[in-house]
């Protein structure tokens, strides 16, 4: 059963995709015009606006062009040791780097005013490369009034979702000395309770601010 407050609009796309995700594998096609004609005459506005009927055709898209099977844990050991191995290391590199292509195929271009807030002149130099800067809609506030910039709730992070829930991880460059109370500021103002550290920057005083 799959129920919405109404019944219609988005449950109407699901039940498309789902259908042609089955067509897709049972005969390597797919007919969203012809399902959506079954949809809405069984119930009208089950595909309820032109965005929801594109939607259903960019994530088939996405669908054919990730086909691309889950690692099940038991043979992720095996995969690192292939790596490992002259004879597969090729294959394996290609394969990885085909599907790194694909990412970077798939992720949505960014124009400068998605990006506004860091921009500003008052943010530029709170960004490490000024071309490296977060869009507003996943960038996460900061609340607390700290420093002398005049936008305070500007830091160079992301928000991103986990396998299990929304906006699970945030995302952040290695702070300059100029940010570290912004850094701080983030970790307090959005409770995180873990910091992982990924930088290969060492632990000297000069490079680990932190």
């Amino acid at each position: 059963m799959l129920k919405i407050h109404n019944g219609g609009g988005r449950s109407g796309a699901f039940l498309a995709l789902d259908a042609n995700l089955e067509l897709l594998k049972k005969t390597g096609q797919i007919d969203v015009y012809e399902y959506g004609k079954i949809l809405i005459n069984a119930r009208p506005h089950l595909i309820d606006s032109v965005d929801q009927y594109q939607f259903i055709y960019d994530a088939l898209a996405e669908a054919v062009l990730c086909d691309i099977e889950p690692i099940e844990m038991w043979k992720l050991k095996n995969r690192s040791s292939m790596y490992k191995a002259k004879k597969n290391r090729e294959v394996m590199e290609a394969q990885v780097a085909g599907e790194a292509k694909l990412l970077v195929m798939l992720t949505p271009t960014l124009r400068i005013g998605d990006c506004a807030g860091g921009h500003r002149l008052e943010n530029r130099g709170k960004n490490r490369d000024v071309m490296v800067v977060p869009p507003d809609h996943a960038r996460p506030y900061l609340q607390t009034l700290h420093g002398e910039s005049k936008d305070y709730t500007y830091i160079n992070a992301v928000e991103v979702d986990g396998f299990k829930r929304k906006n699970e991880f945030i995302v952040t460059e290695w702070p300059k000395n100029s940010t570290l109370d912004s850094f701080w500021t983030l970790v307090f103002d959005h409770s995180c309770h873990t910091i992982i550290n990924l930088s290969n920057r060492g632990r000297s005083r000069v490079s680990f601010p932190l």
